[in-house]
């Protein structure tokens, strides 16, 4: 424009979340935007940035009372366990002149800032990021492995990004896997933005290859504040039954192989990743962790039980896995 400014011009684009909101006679209006920014490409009113973001996003905000409900298995042995539940809640809060910090009872205390999560580390004696909900590709968590007494780094890589419709939102997910996590060879989980991870506890479980997780912690089943509550499973988030028989869901068409086997176990049959499990013959707890399709048993020897959980029901294979 003759004073300077320019006219900045582009498209909108939808999900199908979002255009479903949209009257089909509006449409067309919506396919056009239009932006005046001065000779230094900032947009009146808002912070000159070199990407514009109307109504921008800001830090997520907690309040005590909001609670994590995750599932919890405590296996005790002969292929019978208890379902029940594990809850996370702000206990408090304290605001140290920069930071509003919250705290989780005595176990954990974490805070928001830029759209990440942090975690107090009683190693480093610092904060520790865990969750970007911001970022694409990957980022590093550094933690301490208590049990080889080594400082380790985590590179969290995201493998996708979906959105989920729950209670009225659009949550966004990040589908990621963990390298070198020390916990589980194959550490996959799902991120939501604003909550946290969705399997094994509130944050990622690094350096815990010899953690005694019995029982132990498998999905997300809901989270909820005073305003609303995000159900992520069909069924009340204090649900608690025992399973004390197998289904075996036609044993046929689920088949493992080698078997033996050195180390690679082949699954066929699964047709989405489910939760693993494997013990030994005296109810350890040896491995687990998600699979569609291979597992490789990297710890244990001799006749070990293999449990995949489909459609809320155990099926229990014996695998024999040789030297």
């Amino acid at each position: 424009l003759p004073d300077g400014r320019f006219v900045a011009a582009g498209n909108v684009f939808v999900n199908n979340f979002q255009i479903s909101a949209i009257n089909e006679l509006e449409t067309e209006a919506f396919h056009l935007w239009l932006l005046v920014v001065d000779e230094n490409g900032c947009l009146d009113g808002y912070d000159c940035e070199e990407i514009i973001r109307i109504n921008p996003k800001v830090n997520v905000e907690f309040n005590i009372g909001d609670q994590w409900i995750y599932e919890e298995e405590n296996y005790f042995g002969g292929g019978n366990s208890e379902i029940g539940f594990r809850s996370f809640s702000i206990q408090d809060t304290l605001f140290d002149g920069i930071q509003t910090k919250y705290i989780l009872g005595v176990l954990d205390t974490f805070y928001i800032d830029n759209n990440r999560m942090y975690f107090w580390d009683d190693y480093y004696q610092e904060y520790i990021m865990y969750y970007d909900w911001d970022a694409t590709t990957s980022y590093e968590i550094k933690y301490y492995d208590q049990f080889t007494d080594s400082e380790e780094i985590a590179t969290v890589v995201i493998d996708s990004i979906t959105y989920e419709q729950l209670a009225n939102n659009l949550l966004k997910v990040q589908h990621i896997h963990i390298l070198n996590s020390r916990t589980l060879e194959n550490y996959t989980d799902v991120v939501y933005e604003g909550i946290g991870a969705g399997y094994f506890g509130i944050k990622f479980l690094l350096g815990c290859g010899l953690c005694d997780d019995n029982p132990y912690t498998t999905k997300l089943r809901c989270f909820s504040t005073d305003s609303m509550s995000y159900n992520f499973v069909d069924y009340a988030c204090d649900s608690t039954w025992l399973t004390t028989s197998v289904d075996d869901l036609r044993k046929d068409n689920i088949k493992v192989y080698p078997n033996p086997t050195s180390e690679e176990l082949n699954i066929d049959g699964l047709d989405n990743m489910v939760f693993y499990a494997i013990y030994d013959l005296l109810g350890k707890l040896v491995q687990s962790g998600y699979t569609k399709d291979t597992i490789n048993i990297s710890e244990g020897n001799g006749l070990l039980i293999l449990k995949l959980k489909v459609r809320e029901k155990w099926i229990i294979k014996k695998v024999l896995k040789i030297e």
